[in-house]
This record gives structure tokens, C-alpha cells and sequence, in this order.
């Protein structure tokens, strides 16, 4: 599964829900938030596996055959999506590509329902449930690995440093505390 929590603080772009839900004929919205330093890069959506189909913030056009939008809110630190005229074939893995950064998306689409009045909820823009497992139709488990390990990556590399900085300052001062130790019993023993 293809989820990290990730803290927008420390300026790390995450999805804000990794699945979306949405009715044939309908549409879902997807938020994509980042930090300051990733607000003047590029940011884009892409059906996983198909780098082809990427299409960046503020071009509107079509994926599969719904309608995209792509809007990016710097202030906010926000991009977001918002297909609609869903199709079954528009089910699968995508991407939220904010620079070097692929945030991966489940689209689940689900047959319309009939009903006299629609909820609430069936008119809200996303309905969000756990993400499923995916399958070789929808591919971008490979992705969602190497995303996985890239960042696993960068997490271990990032404590590692903050690890050696730490060391490397206890280090410093165990020598430092030992010279005054010595210093103050040399001159002690003068007297």
C-alpha cells in the first residue's frame, strides 16, 4: 500500500487523501499540498505508468476521457485536481508530480446510483475510503515501490546526517569537558 503521513511543516508534498471515489458520469477532486520551497516548481497529473498524459497546473484538458483541471494555489501551498465525466476506464493509479516528487492517487470509479435525491455526500466532489490493493490492470505498484523507496531513501539519509551532526557534537564536547577537567586537576595540584 502507497501511503505515507508526511508533515506539510517540514515541507514535504503529500496527497491529502491517497484515494478518491467517484460515480460514472460524476467528478472527484484531489488536493495535492506542499511546502514553500516546492512553490515555485512544477506541478503535475499523471496517469501512472504513462508519463505521456501528464498534464501541468493551469492546462486544463482531458485524461481518459473525462475533463481535467489543474489549478495551483501557491499562497495556499496547494494544487488540485478536479476530473470529471468520469468513465469506468478512467479507474487506476495516478501521480501528483510536484517537481521531483510523485504522490501517488487511486481512482475508483463506481457504477451511478439511482436515486430520487442525492445525499449530500453523493454530491460532494470525493467520497474517500481506504485505498485498495492494486492490480496488474492498474499497475503503478512498480511506482508506488519505487516512490516508497525513494523516500525511504531520503528518511534514512535525513537521519543519518542529523544522527552524525549529533555525534559529532557529543564527540566535541566530551573532549572539550575533559580538557577543563584536566586543566582544573593540574591546576589544583599546584596548589
Amino acid at each position: 500500500m502507497c501511503l505515507m503521513s508526511l508533515s506539510a511543516d517540514a515541507g514535504v508534498p503529500y496527497v491529502v487523501n491517497a484515494t478518491v471515489t467517484g460515480q460514472i458520469g460524476g467528478e472527484v477532486s484531489v488536493q495535492c499540498r506542499y511546502g514553500h520551497p516546492y512553490r515555485s516548481r512544477q506541478k503535475q497529473w499523471c496517469r501512472s505508468g504513462d508519463w505521456s498524459s501528464c498534464q501541468k497546473a493551469g492546462s486544463p484538458g482531458t485524461a481518459g476521457h473525462g475533463s481535467v483541471l489543474i489549478t495551483d494555489h501557491t499562497a495556499e501551498g496547494l494544487f488540485s485536481v478536479t476530473v470529471s465525466g468520469l468513465r469506468p476506464e478512467d479507474q487506476g493509479w495516478y501521480w501528483c508530480d510536484i517537481s521531483d516528487q510523485q504522490l501517488p492517487v487511486y481512482l475508483k470509479v463506481t457504477e451511478a446510483t439511482a436515486t430520487a435525491a442525492p445525499t449530500s455526500q453523493q454530491t460532494s466532489s470525493a467520497v474517500h475510503t481506504a485505498p485498495p490493493a492494486p492490480t496488474d490492470k492498474d499497475s503503478g505498484g512498480e511506482g508506488c515501490e519505487k516512490h516508497n523507496a525513494n523516500s525511504l531513501t531520503e528518511l534514512a539519509l535525513n537521519v543519518l546526517g542529523k544522527m552524525t551532526v549529533f555525534l559529532l557534537f557529543l564527540t566535541c564536547s566530551v573532549i572539550a569537558i575533559g580538557k577543563i577537567w584536566k586543566n582544573r586537576t593540574a591546576k589544583q595540584d599546584a596548589l
